[in-house]
């Protein structure tokens, strides 16, 4: 639970308490989200994500408990690059001493058929990620990129998108299997990706 820079090295993220436990109709008490936070603590658990600074009031409530409590595991915050609010999440992220933001990106056509919610193209990309990216380079917070749905993006987006972001000061790409269609190999065939 050591986090370096070897690539072989796992960090483990807590997501349970992510907008509020991630159960329709769960409510889970203040004092119970001290003893959990304080639990993961105790584990060495290094980071917790814990949603949107903008959407969630839970979210910040939990991120101002864990500095409040002195705890060494460190908040991540969930940034949409897709909505018109992305300033307004890293500015309260960075308000409520988050540690990190993952700025949430769709890669699927699927994802990007959907412009009700999603409301971008295939050509927004790299130019939405640029400027979250370089707005949270303003803080002291850490910054990743999030693909959503990567499993099912061609290939040549997400190398395309993501090339030169470690020069843009983004220290980690997430790569999610939102549908959960991805093998072990495949997954593996992806991450090795243009190394």
């Amino acid at each position: 639970m050591h986090h370096t820079n070897d690539a072989n090295t796992f960090t483990f993220r807590d997501t349970t308490l992510r907008e509020g436990i991630q159960v329709p109709g769960t409510r889970v008490s203040l004092d119970d989200k001290r003893r959990y936070i304080a639990t993961l603590d105790r584990l060495g658990v290094p980071e917790i994500e814990i949603g949107l600074p903008d959407g969630v009031t839970a979210c910040l409530e939990l991120a101002d408990l864990i500095r409040q409590g002195g705890h060494a595991v460190r908040p991540t915050a969930l940034i949409p690059c897709y909505t018109t609010r992305w300033q307004t999440h890293i500015d309260l992220a960075a308000e409520h001493h988050m540690h990190r933001v993952d700025v949430l990106c769709p890669f699927s056509d699927e994802l990007l058929r959907q412009t009700d919610h999603y409301g971008m193209t295939a050509d927004d990309i790299t130019p939405k990620i640029d400027a979250v990216v370089a707005h949270t380079a303003a803080t002291d917070m850490r910054v990743s990129v999030a693909c959503m749905d990567a499993t099912r993006a061609p290939i040549e987006r997400i190398l395309d998108a993501t090339r030169g972001l470690a020069d843009k000061g983004v220290s980690r790409l997430t790569i999610y299997d939102s549908v959960g269609c991805a093998t072990p190999t495949q997954m593996k065939s992806l991450v090795e990706q243009d190394r």
